[in-house]
C-alpha cells in the first residue's frame, strides 16, 4: 500500500515535470495557452485540489489583476470569467505579501475573518474552505499568484517546495 502510493506521486510528479517540460519548449502565448491548463490539471489531481488557478498584474492597468488561468475538479464552478480586473485593493493582506515573497496559507476560512477581512469576504461566497497561494515575480517585480483552493492538506503540506518551484518557473 505504501509502495503504490509512492509510485503513484512519483508518477505524478513525472507529469508534472513533463509538463512544465513542454511549457518550456513552446514558451510562447500560444504554447502558454496550450500548455498550462494541463499544468493546472496535473497540479490538482496531484493535489487532490478543488480549483487551481494563476491571477497576474494587468498590464494596462497596474492596480489590478486578472485571473488568467483555471482549472477546476468535476462539480467546482469555474470562477475566471468573474475574476477579471481585480483591483488589488480588494486584496490588501495577500499583495502585501506577495510582494515580499510570501505563501498565503491557511486550513481554514474562519481564521482568515478578522485578519484578512476582505480576502474572506471574496472567498466566502465560493465556499472556500482552506487555501495556498504562492507569488509569482519576474527578478524582484510581482507579476501575479498562483493559488489552489481546498487541497488535501496532507498533499500540500508534503509538496510545498515543489510549488514554490513550479511558481518560479512559470515565471
Amino acid at each position: 500500500m505504501v509502495e503504490e502510493k509512492l509510485s503513484q506521486k512519483l508518477q505524478a510528479i513525472d507529469t508534472l515535470f513533463y509538463q512544465l517540460d513542454q511549457i518550456n519548449q513552446v514558451y510562447s502565448v500560444e504554447g502558454l495557452k496550450e500548455y498550462m491548463p494541463k499544468l493546472l490539471a496535473c497540479m490538482g489531481e496531484y493535489l487532490g485540489a478543488a480549483r487551481i488557478y494563476i491571477f497576474e498584474v494587468n498590464h494596462l492597468q497596474e492596480n489590478h489583476i486578472t485571473n488568467t488561468y483555471e482549472w477546476c475538479k468535476d462539480g467546482v464552478e469555474p470562477q475566471i470569467d468573474e475574476l477579471k480586473l481585480v483591483p488589488m485593493e480588494c486584496m490588501p493582506v495577500w499583495i502585501d505579501k506577495f510582494k515580499k515573497w510570501e505563501t498565503v496559507r491557511f486550513q481554514n476560512l474562519e481564521d482568515i475573518k478578522d485578519i484578512m477581512p476582505m480576502e474572506y469576504e471574496i472567498l466566502k461566497p465560493q465556499n472556500i474552505q482552506c487555501l495556498t497561494a504562492v507569488p509569482l515575480h519576474i527578478n524582484d517585480k510581482f507579476i501575479g499568484f498562483m493559488g489552489i483552493d481546498d487541497p488535501i492538506w496532507e498533499n500540500l503540506s508534503s509538496s510545498e517546495n515543489l510549488l514554490n518551484y513550479i511558481a518560479g518557473y512559470i515565471t
